[in-house]
């Protein structure tokens, strides 16, 4: 090879060091290398925006230390296999910790990169953030359930002449979907005073079936939003700018720092 030749395949090469780093630095996806120690060695700005660290903090962290707990043994056995040369690589998927001790969901697909000796040099990871695919799933799930339980109501209400075991059975069904600690149904009267007509509560809280609330403040600020199918969820009372009475009358049923969604169901006696 002449030194011409010799020039060409050195520009041919500089050229292409250069187009894969500019893939590498540009991609939409993460893209890293870590030692089999678990090191990161080189990390490119996409995993950076992914997980919230810069390079120079990624390179004190093995991958392990922002890895979600729960996900590691299986991503551990895939790695295993892998360096063992039992599979070429491997896709999982796994959630890492962000910086703000955030959780998010990954797809990783990792191959293993040997030296001249055959023996595991590094290991080279895509990760693709799919965070909105796992909440669009998740919002799927809460739908089907919530189309189940509606479904099973309604088959009950069909099935069943007892209009308070009807009742009964529904609101313990609601406050499981919902998660929440106490569910009811709360009767109004014409005057928009009322009784608590059914209730499911946790065992730890005060039961409150057949508590009679006369509140003006209930009536004349909140009631006519109520009756036409609002439905509020509030994290705070405290901070939500409820007025005082209505704060009174939620910690009656001891609401205090965080309640879920509450569902009021008009029925006029």
């Amino acid at each position: 090879m002449d030194i011409t030749d010799r020039k060409l395949a050195e520009t041919a090469l500089q050229e292409s060091e250069e187009r894969f780093r500019a893939v590498y630095e540009q991609a939409a996806i993460g893209i890293v290398q870590v030692r089999p120690t678990g090191e990161f060695l080189k990390v490119n700005q996409g995993f950076c925006k992914i997980v919230g660290y810069s390079p120079a903090e990624l390179s004190l962290l093995r991958i392990g230390d922002i890895s979600y707990p729960a996900d590691l043994e299986v991503d551990r056995e895939s790695e295993r296999r892998m360096l063992a040369g039992e599979i070429l690589n491997y896709s999982v998927e796994k959630r890492f910790i962000c910086k703000n001790g955030a959780l998010i969901w990954t797809n990783v697909t990792v191959s293993l990169v040997r030296d001249i000796s055959g023996e595991p040099s590094y290991m080279i990871g895509a990760i693709e953030d799919i965070s909105d695919r796992k909440q669009a799933e998740a919002a799927l799930r809460q739908q089907l359930k919530r189309e189940r339980l509606i479904v099973a109501m309604l088959e009950r209400i069909r099935s069943s002449l007892n209009l308070a075991e009807i009742l009964t059975k529904a609101v313990a069904e609601v406050r499981h979907f919902l998660q929440t600690d106490r569910t009811i149904i709360y009767q109004f009267n014409p005057d928009w005073s009322g009784v608590v007509a059914v209730e499911s509560v946790g065992k730890e809280w005060v039961q409150s079936v057949g508590t009679v609330i006369n509140d003006s403040c209930l009536g004349e600020t909140y009631v006519s939003h109520y009756k036409h199918g609002r439905v509020r969820a509030i994290g705070n009372i405290y901070t939500a700018k409820l007025s005082e009475c209505h704060v009174n009358l939620l910690t009656q049923f001891q609401v205090k720092l965080t309640s879920s969604a509450i569902v009021h169901a008009i029925r006029c006696g």
